[in-house]
């Protein structure tokens, strides 16, 4: 799956957000989309999603359903991106949470929570990725099935 990548419009279908939304996430530069190999584009500069994208921007649609600013998080997503490896990887059992001041972003893994928490000296919300990946792998499978 992590060698699949999804158009502008279908990663918003994915992730749950608005193409509007999505592409403010864009032109704020919180997330970087994909970027194929330059002999896999086609003609212009379309836009190209991977799997860890849309588990990305499902975090964000999540954050901002809790009243979180993207903006406030801006830096703190851009750090997240470098995992993007990891969040393509339903298999991956290390660094399950995404935990965020509303300031800061973090990952954390069941045992490192409770430290990670203690860290942020402050109310904090916490992601399940796990739970996230599965969301995506379903909407996913479910594109899938109604475009054939």
């Amino acid at each position: 799956m992590e060698s699949q990548t999804w158009t502008a419009g279908q990663a918003a279908r994915l992730s749950g957000l608005t193409l509007s939304m999505l592409n403010y996430v864009n032109r704020t530069g919180v997330l970087q989309p994909f970027i194929p190999e330059p002999h896999q584009r086609g003609h212009g500069k379309r836009r190209r999603y991977c799997f860890a994208d849309v588990v990305l921007l499902r975090a964000v649609g999540k954050l901002t359903g809790t009243g979180i600013s993207i903006l406030r998080l801006s830096e703190g997503l851009l750090l997240l991106q470098q995992y993007r490896e990891e969040l393509s990887s339903p298999e991956v059992n290390r660094r399950r949470y995404l935990i965020t001041t509303g300031f800061q972003a973090y990952f954390a893994d069941s045992a490192a929570i409770g430290k990670t928490l203690e860290e942020c000296a402050g109310p904090a919300l916490v992601i399940n990725l796990d739970q996230i990946r599965t969301e995506v792998s379903e909407a996913v499978e479910a594109l899938s099935q109604s475009n054939h």
